[in-house]
C-alpha cells in the first residue's frame, strides 16, 4: 500500500456450491465483497465503483446509487458511502454465476466392494451400512476449463483441488486412500486435475451410534484455477534461447568447415590426376627444373592443405568445448547423462576432429615426399644418361603418391558428408530449442495474462461520483457491413483497461480478426452477449495507443448494423482516484458436498392404506367440484346475452365441455 493512500479498496469474490449425495448441484451462490478501509484518523465520504460479470445479480448489502446495465450480465454499479476513522465498510454483492463451473465433481459409494446408491427417507438421504463394513467414497473430478489459445497451440489450465473428509474417527476410521495424505489436516488431499482425478477414500465403520445411524459433516472440497507462479521459467527460456543461438553459430560453422574440406578434396583430386601424368622418355635439363617445380608446389599446396584440415580439427574441438561450457551452465548433469539428440552431437564433433587431424598428418606426410621427390629431382645432373632413367623411377613413386592423394581426396569428400550431416544436426536442434524458447514464451505470456485477469480488481473508488471515461479512436469502414479497426485510446492517467465494450443497439457483432487468429472464442476470454449485439475484448493494460489482446494481437471486428450511429466502443476500466488504493483480487470456490445419513436400516417408503384411501377420497373431491365448476361455466355461457366469440363458436365451447364431463366420469 503506498505511503499516501487514505484508503484502501479490495475485492473478494466466492463461488459456493452446494451439491447432495447424488452429485446434483443445490444450489450455487456468488459473492462479492468489496472492502474500503480509511486509512486516516477523519472520516471519508466517497463512491465505489464495481463491474460485476457473468453473473444475475440477486442481493445488495447496500443498495447502489447507480447501476448501468452495459450488456447482459455485465454491469456497472457504484455506491455512495461514509467510513468513519481506521475503520472498514464492506459492500456485498450476491448473484447467480452464468458461466460453468470451472469443476465438476461426482460421488460414489462401494460398500463392501458392491456400489451402493443412498435412498431417499422424506428429505434425507440415507445409506445402509453396518458397523465393520468398509465404505469407499469415490470422488470424481473434471476439469471443466477451455483449452486456452497461448499463440502456438492450445492449453488447459490444471486445477489445484484442496479435499477434506471431516468425519470423526470413531465413526469411520480412514484405513487406505489412492492420495498421500496432506499434512494440511486430518482427512485431507491434495489433487492437481488437468482433466480428470479420481480420490478413493476407504474407511472402516466403527460405530453407528445408539439409534443405529450417525450424521455426517459435508466433505469440504475447495480449488483455485489460478496458477502458481514458476520461477524456473524465464531461466528455462534463457536455457533454451542460449542452446538455440549456440547451436545455429556451430552450424554455420559446421558449414564452413564443410565447405573448406570439399574445396581441399577437390584440389587433392585433381592433384592426383596430374601426378599420374607420365614423364617424357627424352628428359633434359628444362624437363628436370619444370618438374622439381612442379613437385615443389604440389608440396606446398599440401603442407597449406594439412594445415588447414588441422585448423578445421581444433575448430570442431573449439565447437565441443564452446557447446560442453554452455551445457555446464545450463545443466552441469547433462554432460554425465545426455539426451540422446545432445550425446549423438557431442560423439559427431568429437570424430569430426579426429578425422580432420588424421587427414592432417596425413596430407603432411604426402607433402613431405614430395618434397624429398623435388630435391631429388632438383639434384640430378643433365649431362648424364642417368637423368632419363631416374626420371622413369620417379615416375611409379609418383604413381604411388597420386593413389594416396586419391585417397586423401575421397577421405576428405566422406568427411565433408560427415560435416553436413552434423550441419544437419545442429540446424535441427537449434531450431527444436528455437521452437521450445518460443512455446515457453507464449506459455509465460498466457500465465502473466492469466494471473492479471483474475487478480485485477474489479472495483475502485473516487471522490467524486464522476466515472472518467478514455477517449476512444478507432477505423470505421463500410463494406457489406461494418468493420472497426485500429482502435486507439489516449489513457494518459494510465488506467487499468479491463475490457473494450463492443456494441450495437440494433445490430449484432458478425464476427473479430486477430492478429493471430484461434480456432474460436472460447479459447481467448473473448465473450459475446445479449444474443450477439455485445462484445467484450481482454485488454488488461495500462497502454496508451492502440488496443491489443494480450496474447492475439491487434483486432478488428465485424459489425451487421444498418448505421454507424447504432454502434458504441467505449473501455472499462479501473480509473481510481490517486490517494485510493485498489489491492489484487482474490477469487476463491468452494463445494460443500452432502453425505448422507449413515443407517443400519434404511426403508423405502410405501403409502399406507389409510393414505392411499385419503388421497382416493381427496381426489373425489376434486372431482365433484370440477364437475360443479364444469356445470357453472356451461350454464353461464349458455344464458349469457350473445357476443361474437373470436376463432370459435358457442357450440364448440358446449362440445368441448361435454368431452371434458365424459373424461372427468371415467376418471
Amino acid at each position: 500500500m503506498p505511503f499516501s493512500s487514505v484508503a484502501t479498496i479490495s475485492r473478494k469474490v466466492s463461488i459456493k456450491v452446494a451439491v447432495n449425495p447424488l452429485s446434483q448441484i443445490k444450489s450455487i451462490v456468488k459473492t462479492s465483497t468489496i472492502s474500503v478501509r480509511n486509512n486516516f484518523s477523519y472520516p471519508l465520504t466517497l463512491y465505489v465503483h464495481d463491474i460485476e460479470t457473468d453473473a444475475k445479480i440477486t442481493e445488495y448489502s447496500d443498495p447502489p446509487v447507480a447501476i448501468e446495465k452495459l450488456a447482459e450480465s455485465l454491469y456497472l454499479m457504484t455506491w455512495k458511502i461514509r467510513v468513519g476513522s481506521f475503520e472498514t465498510k464492506e459492500i456485498r454483492v450476491d448473484s447467480i454465476p452464468k458461466e460453468d463451473l470451472p469443476l465438476r465433481v461426482g460421488i460414489y459409494y462401494i460398500v463392501n466392494g458392491k456400489e451402493n446408491k443412498p435412498i431417499k427417507e422424506g428429505q434425507l438421504w440415507k445409506l445402509e451400512v453396518n458397523k465393520g463394513d468398509k465404505i469407499t467414497l469415490c470422488l470424481k473430478f473434471e476439469n471443466g476449463l477451455p483449452r486456452v489459445f497461448n499463440g502456438l497451440t492450445y492449453e488447459k489450465s490444471p486445477i489445484s483441488v484442496l479435499v477434506s473428509m471431516p468425519f470423526p474417527d470413531d465413526i469411520l476410521e480412514l484405513e487406505e486412500a489412492n492420495v498421500p495424505q496432506s499434512q494440511l489436516m486430518t482427512n485431507s488431499w491434495i489433487l492437481t486435475v488437468y482433466d480428470e482425478a479420481w480420490l478413493n477414500a476407504t474407511f472402516k465403520v466403527k460405530s453407528l451410534g445408539a439409534w443405529g445411524e450417525v450424521n455426517l459433516d459435508p466433505i469440504s472440497i475447495s480449488y483455485s484455477i489460478i496458477q502458481q507462479a514458476n520461477p524456473a521459467l524465464d531461466q528455462q527460456i534463457l536455457e533454451s534461447h542460449q542452446l538455440s543461438e549456440t547451436l545455429s553459430a556451430l552450424a554455420s560453422t559446421a558449414a564452413s568447415l564443410e565447405k573448406g574440406v570439399q574445396g581441399i578434396s577437390s584440389a587433392l583430386s585433381a592433384m592426383s590426376v596430374e601426378l599420374k601424368t607420365p614423364l617424357p622418355e627424352n628428359a633434359n635439363r628444362e624437363v628436370e627444373y619444370e618438374l622439381s617445380k612442379v613437385l615443389e608446389q604440389y608440396s606446398k599446396a599440401l603442407s597449406k592443405a594439412a594445415s588447414s584440415l588441422a585448423a578445421m580439427s581444433n575448430e570442431a574441438k573449439n565447437s565441443l568445448n564452446l557447446l560442453t561450457d554452455v551445457i555446464l551452465t545450463i545443466d552441469p548433469s547433462l554432460i554425465s547423462n545426455p539426451t540422446p539428440e545432445l550425446e549423438q552431437l557431442m560423439m559427431q564433433l568429437t570424430m569430426l576432429s579426429v578425422q580432420l587431424k588424421i587427414a592432417s598428418d596425413q596430407l603432411s606426410a604426402t607433402s613431405v615426399g614430395l618434397k624429398e621427390l623435388s630435391t631429388g629431382v632438383e639434384a640430378l645432373e643433365n649431362t648424364t644418361s642417368d637423368l632419363s632413367k631416374r626420371l622413369m623411377q620417379m615416375t611409379s613413386q609418383l604413381n604411388v603418391l597420386s593413389d594416396e592423394l586419391g585417397a586423401l581426396a575421397e577421405q576428405a569428400s566422406l568427411v565433408g558428408k560427415g560435416i553436413n550431416a552434423l550441419e544437419t544436426t545442429l540446424t535441427a536442434l537449434s531450431n527444436t530449442y528455437s521452437s521450445r524458447e518460443a512455446l515457453l514464451a507464449s506459455q509465460k505470456s498466457l500465465f502473466t495474462f492469466q494471473l492479471q485477469y483474475y487478480t485485477t480488481s474489479r472495483a475502485w473508488g473516487t471522490f467524486k461520483r464522476y466515472i472518467e471515461k478514455l477517449p476512444v479512436g478507432y477505423r470505421l469502414t463500410n463494406c457489406s457491413g461494418w468493420r472497426i479497426s485500429k482502435i486507439e485510446v489516449k489513457n494518459d492517467k494510465k488506467c487499468t483497461i479491463l475490457w473494450l465494450l463492443i456494441r450495437s443497439k440494433n445490430g449484432r457483432i458478425s464476427g473479430i480478426e486477430f492478429e493471430n487468429q484461434p480456432e474460436n472464442l472460447t479459447s481467448t476470454y473473448v465473450k459475446l452477449l445479449g444474443n450477439g449485439s455485445a462484445m467484450v475484448v481482454p485488454i488488461f493494460s495500462a497502454v496508451s495507443g492502440e488496443l491489443e489482446h494480450p496474447i492475439l494481437g491487434k483486432f478488428s471486428v465485424d459489425i451487421k448494423a444498418d448505421s454507424s450511429e447504432d454502434i458504441e466502443v467505449r473501455t472499462l476500466s479501473v480509473c481510481g482516484d490517486k490517494y485510493i488504493h485498489e489491492e489484487e483480487q482474490k477469487i476463491t470456490y468452494s463445494i460443500s458436498l452432502e453425505v448422507p445419513i449413515l443407517s443400519r436400516k434404511v426403508q423405502i417408503e410405501i403409502p399406507s392404506f389409510e393414505e392411499e384411501k385419503k388421497t382416493k377420497n381427496l381426489f373425489a373431491e376434486y372431482f365433484i367440484v370440477a364437475v360443479i365448476a364444469t356445470a357453472l361455466i356451461a350454464f353461464a355461457i349458455r344464458w349469457r346475452p350473445r357476443k361474437r366469440i373470436e376463432d370459435r363458436d358457442l357450440a364448440e365451447i358446449e362440445k368441448e365441455l361435454e368431452i371434458l364431463e365424459k373424461n372427468l366420469s371415467r376418471q
